[in-house]
């Protein structure tokens, strides 16, 4: 896929000179339509070349004297699709007024899902070439590229792994055997693309989409910022290469904020509230004894606790919605066996044992 930044703009009708505002679409996590949010106020989107993309809009609740059927189905992360720039994720500020009227504010689907997952990894550190050298002890360590096709050692695929449901698309021949020294911990992989944009000097290109079977496809394209395109060098200065002097230039250009909206360049978005829904918290101890006591103590076998409230599981799909009750009803009925086991492995008085700061030095 190549990267098109002229395609995320609005439309404007050759006979009025007058900008078409693009429909918006409700839809489910799966990105099937719902329906179409009508009528749409206020409309405005910000897109940004590397970053997130914004969106503002106004929808009331009664039009016509008919309710608005959507108006109920909008709530909190919910997705729309807007025709031309793709997928959001917005939340509802309801104006509690004679009309009642939502003001829905949002972001680009792919960088809200990234965004709250976390990465730890380092990267080219001295504490990666001494883990390398553990687990390897008889290997030369390998450095990490920006992308390879051996996946453990490509900086965006070591990545992924923390977003599996993402995959790596294109990435341009001129930046892929770049390699630099990184150290994330518990960073968001959205600062973690920024952090490397910014080192690197590439473009971040996160597509959400259905291809034409149907199916939901979650890519990260990585592009060049500017490249020379007779000798493939990267020492581009004000539109020259400093090596060859050519000005046949490549890659995307300066880095720059685009506000549009209906009524010429919009201002900047407020955006309330911020998205910041947690589902899954990682338990750490005070030292790795209460670190790995949790782990065996839990059922799950590893240190993640997982809460989902209904109105989370709302938006799973069916499919999703039975594995999950099935999940449950399984550990329902397995839960009283696995405490008497338990009580073997981890005696009530040893655990108090521990926990008595005056025996170990630990406090609760």
């Amino acid at each position: 896929m190549s990267f098109n930044p002229n395609k995320l703009t609005f439309k404007v009708d050759e006979i009025t000179g007058e900008i078409v505002q693009p429909q918006v679409f409700l839809c489910d996590r799966q990105l099937n339509k719902i329906g179409e949010i009508y009528p749409v106020g206020d409309l405005r989107i910000k897109c940004v070349l590397n970053g997130t993309d914004e969106i503002s809009f106004t929808t009331p609740k009664n039009v016509s004297n008919h309710e608005n059927p959507l108006y109920h189905k909008i709530k909190d992360y919910s997705v729309v699709f807007v025709r031309g720039f793709g997928y959001f994720e917005v939340s509802p500020t309801v104006n509690d007024t004679y009309t009642s009227i939502k003001t829905l504010n949002g972001n680009s689907l792919g960088e809200s899902e990234l965004s709250q997952l976390f990465c730890t990894l380092e990267c080219n550190t001295n504490s990666d070439m001494e883990n390398f050298a553990k687990l390897h002890p008889t290997e030369p360590y390998i450095s990490t590229v920006l992308y390879s096709d051996k996946e453990e050692h490509s900086l965006i695929h070591r990545i992924l792994t923390y977003a599996p449901n993402y995959t790596v698309g294109t990435v341009e021949d001129t930046i892929k055997t770049i390699q630099r020294t990184f150290s994330f911990s518990r960073k968001d992989i959205i600062s973690c693309f920024s952090e490397i944009a910014q080192e690197i000097g590439c473009i971040f290109d996160i597509v959400v989409r259905k291809n034409e079977d149907g199916m939901v496809e979650r890519i990260v394209n990585i592009h060049d910022a500017q490249y020379c395109k007779d000798c493939r060098s990267r020492n581009v200065i004000n539109g020259v290469c400093q090596n060859c002097e050519s000005t046949d230039i490549g890659g995307i250009g300066e880095d720059t904020n685009i506000a549009v909206g209906t009524d010429n360049l919009s201002d900047e978005i407020t955006l309330t509230p911020d998205g910041n829904m947690k589902n899954c918290f990682i338990i750490e101890g005070g030292d790795d004894i209460i670190t790995d006591t949790v782990e065996g103590i839990l059922p799950s076998g590893n240190k993640k606790l997982y809460m989902f409230s209904p109105e989370t599981k709302q938006l799973f799909s069916s499919k999703l919605q039975k594995k999950f009750d099935e999940y449950i009803t399984q550990f329902n009925n397995s839960r009283e066996p696995y405490e008497k086991l338990l009580e073997i492995e981890y005696p009530v008085s040893a655990v108090r044992t521990y926990a008595d700061p005056r025996n170990t030095g630990h406090s609760r």
